[in-house]
């Protein structure tokens, strides 16, 4: 590209960039803070990555201030940087006015209810974010409603992040009923909330009417029977659904049988994760078992964690491994001397 521009126009690019780049020098001593060298060496780039630089709200307005008119960055990674919902709204006001940026990540931050909401209004004219995470923003219930009002309303998100946050049934029930309305959102992250039975249900059964979603991961909150009860039979219904993430949600050996029953006649899901689950050597084998037909399509499993005493097991997991294009992975962890966890 820059090969085939005139001089003339190389030099207003490099004239260009000298006046973004000193424009933001310009307001960091305007306001007194000092200059990150991170955003200056990538203001021109297709990616910040601000990761853990603590720059806190009056460092996120002079960056938001120096990307509105940024015709570059198209990633913009502002996790674990102390911003509040007052930073969290000079960022909204940049997304009314950037039509660059595509992807922004917000996780591990303090935005909270007034910042989700500032974040998602803004999103109701932007047009160009297709990827977003709020992970680890202490999100409640009540927040679930701007999030769900944007799934049904904005056409352009593709990934969605929310994981550990405080999402409890309420606001799986209003996720699950955008869900249902929406056609365009293909990865949704909910796991570490507070989402029980009932909550599961609601996510489950909208997996019946979804038909966009690829991966939804609801890994470590608690569906239990009727979680599991409603993931069987959305599964049923869904054709769509590549990767679902049910690891340690409290699905014993009578919560597996729905799932089991659901992969005999699911043909569209790749990847199952069921590890840390209570499921006993018996649900264990009820799964597999279940992966023994020729309408399944599942690549892996994942079942690790979970203790096995029935030798069959390892008998059964190397007969469908070999017979199809399939990966089962399965095992107890323990913790090493540096405290990491690996396969017994």
């Amino acid at each position: 590209m820059e090969k085939s521009r005139t001089p003339r126009e190389r030099a207003a690019v490099k004239k260009h960039v000298e006046k973004i780049k000193e424009d933001y020098v310009k307001l960091c001593d305007r306001y007194g803070i000092r200059v990150t060298s991170m955003v200056l060496r990538h203001l021109t780039s297709k990616r910040i990555s601000l990761s853990g630089h603590c720059m806190g709200d009056l460092g996120v307005k002079i960056l938001a201030v120096t990307l509105t008119n940024n015709n570059f960055v198209e990633h913009l990674d502002l996790s674990e940087n102390w911003i509040s919902s007052a930073g969290s709204k000079f960022i909204a006001e940049m997304l009314l006015k950037n039509s660059r940026l595509s992807s922004l990540n917000l996780s591990e931050n303090k935005l909270q209810s007034d910042g989700v909401r500032f974040i998602c209004d803004s999103l109701r004219v932007n047009h160009y974010i297709s990827w977003l995470d709020l992970s680890g923003n202490s999100l409640e219930d009540k927040d679930a409603s701007y999030l769900a009002y944007l799934l049904e309303n904005h056409s352009i998100l593709r990934y969605l992040r929310l994981a550990h946050n405080r999402f409890s049934d309420d606001a799986a029930e209003k996720m699950a009923i955008a869900l249902g309305n929406n056609e365009t959102l293909q990865h949704l992250d909910l796991s570490w909330n507070h989402i029980r039975g009932k909550g599961g249900s609601y996510l489950g059964r909208c997996l019946s009417e979804n038909v966009s979603l690829k991966t939804l991961k609801v890994e470590w909150n608690g569906l239990s029977f009727e979680g599991s009860e409603a993931f069987g039979e959305g599964l049923s219904k869904n054709r769509t659904l590549k990767h679902l993430d049910l690891s340690c949600n409290r699905i014993d050996v009578r919560c597996v049988q729905f799932i089991a029953k659901a992969l005999m006649i699911n043909d569209g899901l790749e990847i199952l994760e069921l590890s840390r689950n209570p499921l006993s050597s018996t649900g264990v084998e009820v799964i597999l078992r279940s992966l023994n037909n020729d309408i399944t399509n599942l690549k892996k499993l994942n079942i690790l964690g979970v203790p096995i005493e029935n030798v069959d097991i390892g008998r059964l997991v190397r007969l469908l491994e070999s017979n199809r294009d399939m990966k089962i992975d399965y095992g107890l962890y323990k913790n090493n001397n540096y405290g990491k966890q690996t396969l017994i």
